[in-house]
């Protein structure tokens, strides 16, 4: 079966994660986190559920989106203060 190359970001407080692997084509974002071993390496497991995906920017649904060769998925962590709360805060 073809393969398709990928790379896994996710910049969350501790530790920065990066990664490039291939999988077979046709893979499903989902599938890709769950080979990744990003959960072990990453404190992501704590907020798993508020977590979102993207693919350069664009969020995708994690469940139904399936991978083309040279995606980059990125893992959004949620917001700790709104950025509109944030500048009021700071001024």
């Amino acid at each position: 079966m073809k393969k398709i190359h990928i790379e896994i970001a996710c910049a969350f407080i501790e530790p920065q994660y990066l990664t490039v692997f291939a999988l077979d084509a046709g893979a499903k974002l989902h599938q890709a986190l769950a080979v990744s071993g990003i959960w072990e390496r990453t404190d992501a497991c704590i907020a798993r559920p508020l977590l979102r995906f993207g693919i350069y920017g664009k969020v995708v649904d994690a469940e139904t989106y399936v991978l083309e060769d040279g995606d980059r998925i990125e893992v959004y962590r949620p917001l700790v203060v709104d950025p509109k709360q944030a500048r009021r805060l700071r001024v």
